[in-house]
Order: C-alpha cells, then sequence, then structure tokens
C-alpha cells in the first residue's frame, strides 16, 4: 500500500516482516525468494504468535504486542 511502511527487520540470517496488509509482505517474500531462496528454501510464519529470536510475540492483544521469554524462566 502506497504511503505505508514496510518494516523489514534483520538479525544475521532471521527476518521480521510486518506492514498493514498481508499481500505486500506476500510480493516481498516471494522477492527475497527469488535472490535468496535458490540454494535453501526460506520459511516464513504468519499468524498471531511468533517465535522469533528466543523470544515469544504476540499480537493477539488489540492494539498492543507482548514479548515473552517465559521458557528461560527455569
Amino acid at each position: 500500500m502506497e504511503g505505508e511502511q514496510l518494516t523489514c527487520q534483520f538479525y544475521v540470517d532471521d527476518l521480521k516482516l510486518s506492514h498493514v496488509n498481508q499481500k505486500v509482505l506476500d510480493t516481498f517474500v516471494e522477492k527475497l525468494k527469488s535472490v535468496f531462496g535458490k540454494e535453501d528454501q526460506l520459511r516464513k510464519t504468519t499468524g498471531e504468535v511468533h517465535e522469533y529470536l528466543g523470544l515469544t510475540i504476540h499480537y493477539n492483544l488489540p492494539g498492543k504486542v507482548a514479548f515473552t521469554m517465559f521458557k528461560y524462566l527455569k
């Protein structure tokens, strides 16, 4: 969508993308696959809960984002 920001966070070989329109994300991922997905398949997850760099990211709270690391409390 024109005028909307696509946020891309990189850490070594991990990416986290966000945008208000899923189609924009899908198009961006397909472009990444065409360049970087030739030797090893890129993996993608969508939905309300994600694992990223040891964090569990919850987008299922209206208007909020929650980050947890409960598995590291042991």
